[in-house]
């Protein structure tokens, strides 16, 4: 079958369009009306509402495409006057089959914005809230979000726009939430605690992302408990206790996100979790030795799509060990996102500052403020990106988007330059 009709083939054509970028999409539509037909779904699916932006499409013409646009994302600088604001607000609030609610850094301050804003709110399963500054909540006390599953909220400086627990309650059925990044401890994080301990305000609660709440493990145990299902998990205290409830979920956990808690994270739990989440999609660990990495029994975690990892090595066995290490990792073929980051301990980064042949001795006076003021971090007990040390056996990630290697001297030169380009295609961010 020649090319041409195989492209007039709907479920093809589709297929290949969730791999095209908005703007492709937009041209491929313009092909024919067959073409039109069938990926304006895809076209319109997700819509970015930015009034200063000339890419942004009208409003009004959103509207005609109403019965397509399922997720909306409401961002940037928003027109001055309140008329304006209002008069968007209005428009978009017809659309009925949003499922997916974004706002990003929206200023509001009228009442009957604000409730324009809730009524889509309530038609919404996700929502997410970036940046924004309400200078009023409008009718929010009257409110409530049965239909909402996911929340994400981040603040606008150092500000929440409302009570962030107030809204919580006001969703019944969460099933996902995004804490805040800037919100480890307070008022809010205890009260978020002791109702999530409870079981009763969020019954169908199984994933909390991007907390790093400054609290003890036993303070978490009772959370982990009461989450009838464990799909994610983000915590800055860990152990074996924590792992025990985990494990119950290990076949269902989608994330995991470990990389800043201070012991507890042993290879072992590691090697259990590689072998036994086959839906693992994300995973955030800390420092692992380079042995612990290739023993176990085979990963099943195949689908993963984010690893980052501190994988260290003895200087006298990197040569030998790193490609083991590396030809586990390219089982990994769905990664889309690797990171090898990993902040030397006090010790390490005083020897080694040594050894490259530093002015003073380090003393932990003076340790803060000759890490602030080298250039680069002299630390090479991670991962050498290099040809002939195993970068080769990284072939099979193609879907390779992002390479991050803060805190590691690499010396990569115009043959791993030449590699990258040849094998990771996709690589956008090194």
């Amino acid at each position: 079958m020649s090319t041409e009709k195989l492209l007039e083939i709907p479920e093809l054509l589709i297929l290949i369009g969730t791999f095209m970028s908005p703007s492709s999409l937009v041209a491929s539509s313009c092909v024919s009306k067959f073409w039109h037909h069938t990926l304006q779904h895809l076209v319109w699916h997700k819509v970015p509402i930015c009034p200063w932006n000339r890419r942004s499409p009208d409003v009004n013409d959103v509207l005609k495409y109403e019965a397509h646009v399922e997720s909306l994302q409401i961002s940037d600088k928003w027109p001055n006057d309140s008329a304006s604001r209002i008069a968007i607000l209005k428009t978009i609030s017809q659309l009925t089959h949003i499922k997916d609610l974004s706002i990003h850094r929206v200023f509001l301050e009228e009442v009957d914005a604000m409730k324009l804003l809730w009524d889509m709110c309530e038609r919404a399963e996700t929502l997410e809230f970036i940046g924004v500054k309400f200078i009023t909540v409008g009718d929010l006390t009257t409110r409530t979000f049965p239909r909402v599953r996911a929340l994400k909220l981040s603040c606008c400086g150092d500000k929440l726009p409302f009570d962030w627990i107030d809204f919580l309650r006001r969703c019944p059925n969460l099933e996902t939430i995004v804490w805040p990044d800037h919100l480890q401890s307070g008022r809010a994080v205890n009260e978020f605690l002791e109702k999530a301990a409870n079981g009763t305000c969020w019954p169908a609660l199984e994933s909390i992302w991007k907390c790093r709440f400054q609290v003890s493990e036993d303070t978490l145990l009772p959370i982990l408990t009461a989450m009838p299902r464990v799909t994610g998990w983000a915590a800055g205290a860990f152990g074996p206790r924590s792992y025990q409830i985990l494990s119950n979920n290990l076949a269902i956990l989608k994330r995991l996100d470990l990389g800043h808690c201070q012991g507890g994270t042993t290879a072992s739990i590691l090697q259990e979790i590689m072998s036994s989440c086959p839906q693992l999609e994300i995973l955030r660990w800390g420092r692992i030795d380079g042995n612990d990495m290739i023993r176990g029994r085979p990963w099943v975690c195949t689908g993963l799509r984010e690893l980052g990892i501190t994988i260290m090595f003895d200087r006298e066995e990197i040569d030998q060990l790193q490609p083991l290490v590396f030809e586990r990792l390219s089982q990994l073929t769905a990664l889309e996102y690797l990171d090898f980051s990993g902040k030397p301990t006090e010790e390490e980064w005083a020897e080694e500052y040594m050894e490259a042949g530093g002015e003073c001795t380090p003393t932990r006076g003076n340790l803060d403020l000759l890490y602030e003021q080298s250039c680069f971090i002299p630390f090479r007990k991670s991962v050498d990106l290099r040809l002939g040390k195993g970068l080769e056996k990284l072939a099979t990630l193609r879907r390779l988007k992002k390479l991050h290697f803060e805190h590691i001297v690499q010396h990569m030169g115009d043959d791993e330059v030449e590699w990258i380009l040849k094998h990771w295609k996709w690589l956008t961010y090194l």
